[in-house]
This record gives C-alpha cells, sequence and structure tokens, in this order.
C-alpha cells in the first residue's frame, strides 16, 4: 500500500510540475506531509504506550481468575486505533486469545478485562500480549509491541481429610495419642493424689498447699508425627487404562496430607521422581518435612508443576532405598504409586525395621490388589486403595 502512495505522490508532483497546475502540486505535496505523518505517527505512539496484566497468580482449581489488562497513553498525540491481542492456553478458557480494538485519547489510559478459570492444576503461561496500530488510512503496514506472558499457577485440588491413619512412633509431640505410653509434659490435663513411685517434678506445689495433700499434674499423652509423601509419577507403575487419572489422583492425595498434616501442626516432606517444569534438567530435589502454611504453599507449588515421566531418574524402589536412611525415627511414610510388588514389598519391611512406618496408597483403576492387601496383612503393612476423589472425601 505505501508503494502505491509514493506512486501517486510522484505522479501528482510530475503532472503538476508538467502542466504548472499549482492544485496538483499541492495534493502532492499534502498526500506526502500525510504519508511522512503516518509513517511516523504510529511508532510514535507505540514508544508512548505502557501496558500492564494483573491477576491472581496463585489459585485453587474452580477459581475464576479475572485478568485486567492497563494500557496508558503517556503521548500528547492520541492513538487512533490500538488492537490488544492476549494469548492464553485452550486449558484455561474456551477461546484461545482475548482480542479487542480501542482508541486512545492523549494523557488517559483504559482498563480491559476479562476472564479465565482454573480448570486442572498445572503452570500455564498467560500472555504474551501484542499491541498492533497503524495509520488511520491504512498506508503503512501495522506495527507491534507487547508485553511477555506472566505465569499462573493452578494449585492441585486439596480435600479436606477427616481422619486419616497417621501413626506414628515418636514419643513426644503435638497430637494426642490414644496409646498413654509417652506423656507430653506440655498437655496438662488435670491433677490427682500422689501416689508411690511419681516423681517430684510432676508435684503441683499451688494445688497441694490448696488441697492440704500431695497433687501431681496429670498429663495428656501425644505423639509428634513427622511425615513424608512418597510420589511416584513413574507411569510404567500404574495401570495402561489409568496413567493420566491414577498419577493425578496421587497427586491430589499428597496434597490433601500434606495440607492435614500442616493443619495439625506437624512436620510434612514429599519425595517425587516426577518432572518439575521449572526444573528440567534433572531429578527434583526432596523438600525435607516443615511445619506451617508457608511451606505448605511450596509444597503445593510444587506439586502444581509436577509432571509424570516415563522413565524416571529413579524409580520409586530406588528412591526409598536412596532416601529412608535421612529420615529420623518414627517418620511416617505415604507411599503413593499405582502397583505394588515383592520388591517394593520387601523395601518397605526394611523401613519398618528402621523405626519408620510405612503406609502404601493405590491410586487409579485396575490395581492389582493381591500382593499389596495379601503381604500388607501378613506384614502389617497398611494399604488404601483410591479410585477416585470420591474416595478421598470418605477418607
Amino acid at each position: 500500500m505505501s508503494e502505491l502512495v509514493l506512486i501517486v505522490v510522484a505522479i501528482f508532483l510530475l503532472i503538476g510540475a508538467i502542466t504548472g497546475e499549482t492544485y496538483l502540486l499541492v495534493l502532492g505535496y499534502l498526500m506526502a506531509g500525510a504519508y511522512l505523518l503516518a509513517r511516523w505517527w504510529p511508532g510514535h505512539s507505540l514508544k508512548n504506550l505502557s501496558a500492564r496484566r494483573d491477576f491472581p497468580d496463585h489459585v485453587f482449581p474452580g477459581e475464576i481468575i479475572p485478568v485486567q489488562i492497563t494500557i496508558k497513553n503517556h503521548s500528547i498525540l492520541p492513538v487512533v486505533w490500538l488492537a490488544v491481542r492476549d494469548l492464553h492456553p485452550i486449558d484455561l478458557s474456551d477461546v484461545h486469545t482475548f482480542k479487542q480494538v480501542i482508541t486512545l485519547s492523549p494523557k488517559k489510559s483504559v482498563h480491559l478485562k476479562y476472564f479465565l478459570k482454573a480448570n486442572h492444576r498445572g503452570y500455564f503461561p498467560v500472555g504474551p500480549m501484542t499491541l498492533e496500530t497503524s495509520d488511520l488510512f491504512g498506508w503503512t503496514n501495522p506495527i507491534q509491541s507487547g508485553i511477555p506472558a506472566s505465569f499462573l499457577t493452578v494449585y492441585p485440588t486439596v480435600i479436606p481429610l477427616k481422619n486419616p491413619f497417621l501413626p506414628s512412633n515418636s514419643p513426644i509431640g503435638l497430637l494426642a495419642h490414644i496409646q498413654p505410653l509417652y506423656e507430653d509434659p506440655n498437655r496438662v490435663v488435670g491433677k490427682r493424689e500422689y501416689q508411690q513411685g511419681d516423681p517430684l517434678r510432676k508435684v503441683d506445689w499451688k494445688a497441694t498447699a490448696t488441697q492440704q495433700k500431695l497433687q501431681v499434674k496429670t498429663y495428656e499423652p501425644s505423639t509428634d508425627l513427622e511425615t513424608v509423601i512418597f510420589l511416584n509419577l513413574d507411569t510404567e507403575a500404574y495401570h495402561p487404562r489409568s496413567r493420566f487419572d491414577g498419577p493425578e489422583l496421587a497427586i491430589v492425595a499428597a496434597a490433601s496430607i500434606a495440607a492435614w498434616s500442616v493443619k495439625k501442626r506437624q512436620a510434612v516432606g514429599i519425595i517425587t521422581n516426577g518432572l518439575d517444569i521449572l526444573n528440567q534438567t534433572g531429578q527434583i530435589r526432596p523438600i525435607a518435612p516443615r511445619k506451617g502454611k508457608q511451606h505448605l504453599m511450596r509444597l503445593l507449588e510444587l506439586l502444581a508443576r509436577v509432571k509424570t515421566l516415563s522413565s524416571p531418574i529413579l524409580d520409586l524402589n530406588q528412591m526409598i532405598n536412596q532416601y529412608r536412611q535421612e529420615l529420623g525415627w518414627g517418620t511416617t511414610l505415604f507411599v503413593l504409586t499405582g502397583s505394588v510388588d515383592e520388591t517394593l514389598i520387601h523395601d518397605l519391611r526394611v523401613t519398618q525395621r528402621m523405626g519408620l512406618k510405612p503406609i502404601v496408597i493405590l491410586c487409579g483403576w485396575f490395581v492389582e490388589l493381591k500382593v499389596p492387601i495379601h503381604n500388607g496383612l501378613v506384614y502389617e503393612i497398611p494399604v488404601r486403595i483410591l479410585n477416585t476423589e470420591e474416595d478421598l472425601k470418605a477418607w
């Protein structure tokens, strides 16, 4: 189009010069000036535009995500037209791109808004955004600028667990324990009369003075529940018809167990052989057991990003053998996987003899039940079967 405009300008100026017609020369000059202005204006407009994209970048599945785009014109000249395009994955919306054409007055801002939906866990790019403009008459080719993508983290679904079977062998801790073998001095639940053999450190001297009889404090038995989740994301460990649903269910179970543990003020960590899409160079480093909501958010962020592998660096048995030496005595091991064989049972028996407490959770349909149930009964290794998330809700 620009070549055609230049040809027309040249024709007007040539004919005007030959015939001496002033109006042709004036028209030619006007068109030349308009063409130069049209070439300069769009570039000037883009250089004086600023754009920003704002949205909550950490959400849970099912949440609606408002995305606001703010574009400001810093120039004293208006932007005649501006096409705004913001890309996003089809996982977050029925359409692949947000599109809108706007005009911008001098020194003014415009706010655009659209909505995405977090349909499932993941780490998604929102963007990049492109801003495209040209002259009013279309004499020049459109030019573009833009801003890079921002990233949205969708946590895995967290299902509130009612009363999961989380035993521990650790003597002192935060959870009330039904076996009165150890007493937590931080949990005074009452007083009783002194009996022969009670240590003097348990005597409540204030109550003794009041009752005129020796009174001793009684404590609530408790246990500290340090938990490590072994999350097996090797697709070969799951039935061929469960190689997507099985690992996803295992991730939901891991997130739910972690959330339950943190809610009960317990330490929880994760070891997995999956792939973190932010660290594609090798194996994910284990996250050591810690307490607190901030630690839980770190675990959930990892579980949002992690992906399955068909040939991980370490299989489940290798993970257990490599890291069990680093775990404290009495730690509960949740082994989330899709199948159990004799080798795994043998390795879990070794962890039992080391003072650890393994619990196997089989995730997905079409799991082989004969081996885990038989060996679980023989060796007292608890085995749970999760076919769907509904099974977790009943846990």
